[in-house]
């Protein structure tokens, strides 16, 4: 049916819709990740102390971080509103062709900023990309839940969403093997696991699996659920034997968590569930649900990060306790967020500030508290970056405000930005019917009508199939307005239309 439409209409209206979608997408991608990392970078003077130049990188990886978890959900929307049904390439073509599009210039930006700015060891490009890839792995899916949510919280998939979303949340536990099947993370060596291996029997604990992530920022993770404590290459290099086995007993500190914290980290794992359902919670409860799910979003992660925070401090209390110097601790956590420029004060961070976290360890940091990253550029590239959406959204709003509506232009523009549902196409079957063009008129009614679940573009259909005199068609259209439940003097009036139809042209009933 919509190669019969697009026969019909201007050649604008197939590229209008793409041509906007690409100009915003580009505007937003450029807005957002770009300029403030660039605006970052510009900050950051190797002649300042270290903390200084940390605020400012920090400040420009959450720029990253920020386009890679909201960009998918712009080119989401840009693409549901802005592409009309005629476009000359599918709404979820584009939108697969604009997340790559994302992914290849954040993941570009982030090279640059890491290797050339912070003079970070990042491997080649290829690899860099790779290892970013994978990382976005369980990003990915998540969106992809979140696009393939059933449209109301009634319908009978949701059941199957919900556990498919359980499945998904609890597949997101195995980060570590997803890194390990791609090459980016292996058992780490005899040597390594065995000193790992000591410190676990120090501290009464089962030896865990020991793994080394190829990552050039200095870290370690735990996997309590596996057993298992991850170290990155960065880190091996720059800590020093006795560096390495106090974040050993930093993480190993989270392995020793009780029963009652693990079960609260499991159900805190699904707290993403709300937000990717979004589309039913929309589809049933409108804005009120909408209030209600961010309500209830912001509540769960408050006690998500408090529930984090008090892990932390716990772990950095079992380092602590059992080091014979703790002050090792103290050093290894004033190299790891100097080597990495990892910001000594943040914001909503689940870690303390730097310099307490060395206090606390008997060593007192040799720089003054610094102030949080900043975050003005974000603020104004996002708030740019919106303005464009607004623009976009509103642009065939704007175009057709006040239009002559006996003009096809109007319905031309909105079909080809697909914003304004059936409606355009509607018009443009009246236009046609109003110049005896029934042929093209019903071509826009039954575009209409699918396009639709609304009854009115089928009382059209009837009578036009009924003077083109395709009767089974027009009584199959009757049968669709009654099913979607039309007002009676509507179905009265379709009805007569059929029986008009088989009067005239076959003879009567």
């Amino acid at each position: 049916m919509i190669e019969h439409v697009r026969a019909l209409v201007p050649g604008f209206v197939e590229w209008l819709g793409p041509l906007l979608f690409v100009v915003g997408l580009t505007m937003i991608v450029a807005l957002v990740p770009v300029a403030s990392v660039r605006s970052a970078a510009r900050r950051v003077d190797p002649t300042d102390h270290w903390t200084v130049q940390a605020r400012f990188a920090h400040a420009a990886r959450v720029a990253v971080v920020w386009a890679v978890a909201t960009v998918p959900a712009g080119i989401w929307l840009l693409s549901t509103i802005t592409i009309g049904p005629v476009g000359w390439l599918p709404a979820w073509l584009l939108g697969v062709a604009g997340a790559a599009f994302v992914v290849l210039v954040v993941a570009r930006t982030s090279w640059w900023l890491e290797g050339t700015v912070l003079r970070q060891p990042v491997p080649g490009w290829s690899r860099f990309l790779g290892g970013f890839l994978v990382r976005l792995v369980p990003l990915a899916a998540v969106i992809l839940l979140g696009l393939a949510a059933p449209d109301r919280l009634s319908s009978p998939w949701m059941i199957l969403w919900v556990l498919v979303a359980l499945i998904v949340g609890l597949a997101l536990r195995f980060q570590l093997d997803l890194l390990v099947a791609f090459g980016f993370a292996a058992r780490a060596d005899a040597r390594l696991s065995s000193r790992v291996g000591r410190v676990a029997a120090r501290v009464h604990l089962d030896e865990p699996a020991v793994y080394l992530i190829e990552h050039h920022q200095p870290n370690a993770f735990a996997f309590p659920w596996r057993g298992a404590v991850a170290i990155t290459t960065r880190a091996v290099e720059e800590l020093s034997e006795d560096e390495l086995e106090s974040v050993a007993l930093h993480e190993l500190g989270h392995m020793a968590e009780p029963a009652s914290s693990s079960t609260v980290r499991q159900v805190l794992q699904f707290v993403w569930i709300p937000l990717v359902a979004l589309k039913p919670i929309l589809g049933s409860l409108g804005s009120t649900g909408l209030v209600t799910m961010a309500v209830v979003l912001v509540g769960l992660l408050m006690v998500v990060r408090r529930f984090a925070s008090s892990m932390e401090a716990k772990s950095d209390e079992h380092a602590i306790t059992n080091l014979e110097e703790s002050s090792v601790y103290g050093r290894a956590l004033e190299k790891i967020y100097r080597i990495g420029f990892l910001p000594a004060v943040a914001r909503r961070t689940t870690h303390g500030p730097l310099h307490e976290r060395m206090e606390a360890t008997g060593l007192a940091a040799d720089f003054d508290p610094p102030a949080p990253p900043p975050v003005r550029t974000l603020i104004a590239a996002t708030a740019a970056a919106v303005l464009v959406g607004l623009v976009v959204f509103l642009a065939p709003y704007v175009a057709t405000a006040g239009a002559d509506l006996s003009s096809p232009t109007p319905a031309y523009v909105a079909l080809s930005l697909g914003s304004y549902g059936s409606w355009p196409l509607e018009r443009l079957g009246q236009l046609a019917d109003v110049e005896g063009d029934y042929e093209a008129a019903e071509v826009f009614y039954a575009a209409a009508a699918e396009s639709s679940t609304e009854p009115d573009p089928l009382v059209d259909l009837v009578y036009v199939r009924s003077v083109l005199g395709r009767c089974s068609e027009a009584e199959a259209a009757l049968t669709g307005l009654v099913e979607r439940e039309a007002w009676r003097d509507d179905v009265a009036i379709a009805a007569e239309w059929v029986e008009w139809c088989h009067r005239e042209w076959d003879g009567g009933l």
